[in-house]
């Protein structure tokens, strides 16, 4: 990566995580949670403080979060919104605190705890508009944007998600392969979740 290169990342915190029946974000995954450990993975890339927009539980996942490098957005409109939405809260947010704005900015769901930083690492020093990780033939996250994209991007009014709001720039995306089963593994249901502590070398009790 050029080391003049600066990013960040948007982290959607907000949703209701209805489907597991326990909070997402700080449920334990090793010596840490799912969100700490995502966070952490940017941070350890080379991450500037990274933007986590909270909805549900805002108060516990503030107080989860404390000792880490981050900006706390909160969407109180989280029990009827998606997580386009939250992710443009954020980086509203974060265009308004910094006009100047890193190079690229991350866009990733908060319940992917096993992306590795050398995933991070290697999708920032490409040089595309949109840089999307694939592997075994399977697009995930995080997705890498240019910051030259944002006003574009912000511009979409929500329909289709991230993925409606990337369409109108497939010429500028890039598929970078990588070795890293982190990028496909999240955390939407109690089965997800056994899953990933299993990947991580956990057991049940």
């Amino acid at each position: 990566m050029n080391p003049s290169t600066t990013f960040t990342a948007v982290i959607a915190a907000a949703g209701l995580s209805s489907r597991m029946g326990a909070f997402k974000p700080t449920l334990p995954l090793g010596n840490d949670s799912i969100s700490r450990r995502l966070i952490r993975a940017f941070i350890r890339a080379g991450s500037l403080p990274v933007t986590v927009v909270t909805g549900f539980m805002a108060e516990d996942l503030a107080e989860h979060l404390k000792d880490l490098p981050v900006r706390l957005v909160h969407n109180k409109n989280y029990e009827t919104s998606h997580m386009f939405d939250s992710l443009s809260l954020g980086l509203r947010s974060l265009m308004a605190a910094n006009p100047a704005l890193p190079d690229k900015i991350f866009l990733c769901p908060a319940d992917m705890p096993l992306i590795s930083p050398e995933t991070i690492s290697l999708m920032a020093g490409q040089e595309a508009g949109v840089i999307i990780p694939v592997c075994e033939g399977r697009k995930g996250h995080p997705v890498c944007i240019s910051k030259t994209l944002l006003p574009a991007l912000l511009s979409h009014d929500g329909t289709d998600g991230l993925r409606g709001a990337l369409k109108p720039f497939s010429g500028e995306v890039f598929h970078l392969p990588v070795d890293d089963a982190g990028i496909l593994t999240d955390a939407d249901t109690m089965d997800d979740y056994r899953k990933i502590r299993k990947l991580f070398g956990e057991v049940d009790s």
